[in-house]
């Protein structure tokens, strides 16, 4: 009779799947995906109770730079993403052409991600003098 044991211990080494990944690499993205869930979390809960536009209509400038302050922590937190991503198509696409394209897609968006911080740090300055 066979037991799990047996079974576990005849499997077949790692297979790739369709990207080139391994179990491994799989488990590093969803790890990755998990953490930018959780810090998405107090966005979704600071979301539900003051936006930007409710801030402005009460003239809230203190809570327009704490705002503007973890809209670029957010910001910069999804432009490392798109760098991790990149890095993975660097490490994993087999076709050139079509690696550079993508790495360099994802390469944009982390420098457009990293310039919208900086833009949002700014502004959030910019309110916390005017308290």
């Amino acid at each position: 009779m066979w037991e799990l044991g047996d079974v576990a211990s005849k499997a077949a080494p790692a297979s790739k799947d369709l990207w080139g990944m391994q179990e491994e690499g799989w488990k590093i993205v969803l790890r990755s995906m998990m953490l930018a869930g959780m810090l998405l979390i107090p966005f979704l809960a600071g979301c539900v109770s003051t936006t930007p536009r409710n801030l402005v209509d009460r003239n809230d400038h203190a809570g327009l730079a704490v705002w503007y302050q973890e809209e670029a922590a957010r910001l910069r937190a999804r432009a490392e993403e798109m760098r991790q991503v990149a890095k993975q198509y660097e490490r994993r696409m087999t076709k050139p052409q079509q690696r550079s394209v993508l790495i360099q897609h994802y390469r944009n968006l982390a420098e457009r991600y990293e310039k919208a911080a900086e833009d949002a740090e700014a502004l959030g300055k910019l309110h916390a003098e005017q308290q």
